[in-house]
């Protein structure tokens, strides 16, 4: 899946149906495979993984999640994982997204 081919939001794609026990659309578990194929290992306590799990639970926004996970790391509040920093610092939102999107749609 490429960014063009991705149309709507991330957490509303998920909410068919969104479960948190295991089942096939795990939000837990997509959101920690989504950032283990970028290197990252979720552990508990980590403020990457909990706010995405947080954010697309909420149904929120591409956009929200964005500014949520940039804010935070912005603070110190977690660590961007190296293969998704831009070149600014930044954390690659729209890649951690199109990634856990292609884990939606296997």
């Amino acid at each position: 899946m490429t960014q063009s081919e991705l149309t709507g939001d991330v957490s509303k794609m998920l909410r068919s149906p969104i479960r948190l026990n295991g089942q096939r659309n795990d939000l837990r578990q997509l959101a920690k495979t989504a950032l283990e194929s970028f290197g990252h290992t979720a552990v508990p306590g980590d403020a990457l993984y909990d706010l995405l799990v947080q954010a697309l639970a909420e149904g929120q926004s591409n956009a929200y999640i964005d500014a949520l996970l940039n804010t935070a790391a912005g603070r110190g509040e977690m660590s961007v994982p190296v293969a998704l920093q831009t070149a600014s610092g930044r954390l690659d939102t729209d890649t951690l997204l199109l990634g856990l999107a292609s884990l939606i749609t296997q």
